[in-house]
């Protein structure tokens, strides 16, 4: 597959989500476009006469979607003036507490409309330097120093805090970030697909690079949708030291993908029969 490079602007995200739908050949999206709405509703106004009742409804819903986000990203203007808010400028990334609920409504609607079935949304670069203020405005340093200060392995005693409030500043940001999670799965969830919704056909992964300071052990990963019944859901499982890249194995298995490895040849092959229906 190709890879695709991490794009910091909802907006870049939206206009090249609909960008065939929205422009005119021989102009630019910009241009011409009054707004993506109003091209879409040229394209599937004729479409709606042909389809069931129910796919109605979805191109309905799908209608409405975009432009409760579009919306939200300024219409039709010539440029998004105001993403520059997002940024803080000693980092010039986006902060996640503004962009974060428009990528997953992206998501939503993509999968609704069938113009994506993979999309990943990153909360952070590989060091979060976010203070979390939005959570708690009395919060200042950064995520990546506190999960350094929860514990301290000192000779052969027990783990104690070694920056003190550290533990209820990780857990707070980390309540936060589930909640995100759990956003997007009730929007995938009241999406209705063929059989069920587009959750119960998708597989939706939720990690964190570590566990414990650089390390792996006990890390959690959270796995929702069963994805159209390939995937057992409701368990908990110890994998007891097993590579995760047989975890993305077994979701790639199940989305019909015909491998039996994912990532280098270093790690194990194969699936995780335990997840598996």
């Amino acid at each position: 597959g190709k890879r695709l490079d991490v794009d910091y602007n909802p907006q870049a995200v939206f206009d090249r989500m609909y960008k065939s739908a929205a422009a005119a050949p021989s102009v630019g999206l910009e241009g011409k476009r009054g707004s993506v709405l109003d091209y879409m509703n040229k394209s599937l106004g004729s479409l709606s006469t042909l389809v069931s009742a129910e796919d109605k409804q979805k191109l309905d819903q799908h209608l409405t979607s975009i432009k409760e986000i579009e919306k939200r990203l300024g219409g039709s203007s010539t440029g998004c003036g105001a993403f520059e808010d997002f940024l803080r400028p000693e980092m010039a990334s986006p902060r996640p507490d503004v962009t974060l609920d428009l990528y997953i409504d992206l998501i939503a609607a993509a999968f609704a409309c069938d113009l994506t079935r993979v999309a990943s949304v990153q909360m952070s670069a590989g060091h979060d330097f976010h203070d979390y203020d939005w959570v708690d405005p009395s919060y200042s340093g950064e995520f990546h120093s506190w999960t350094h200060g929860i514990v301290e392995q000192v000779g052969d005693s027990a783990d104690r805090e070694a920056l003190p409030g550290a533990a209820q500043r990780v857990a707070k940001a980390m309540t936060w970030r589930s909640e995100k999670y759990a956003r997007l799965l009730t929007k995938l969830k009241a999406i209705p697909d063929v059989e069920g919704n587009v959750l119960d056909n998708s597989g939706v992964l939720w990690w964190t690079e570590t566990a414990r300071a650089h390390t792996y052990t006990n890390a959690t990963w959270l796995l929702a949708g069963n994805m159209g019944g390939s995937l057992k859901t409701g368990i908990r499982r110890d994998v007891k030291g097993v590579h995760h890249n047989q975890l993305l194995t077994t979701i790639a298995s199940a989305a019909g993908v015909n491998t039996t490895r994912i990532g280098d040849d270093v790690y194990d092959a194969g699936t995780l029969g335990a997840f598996e229906a």
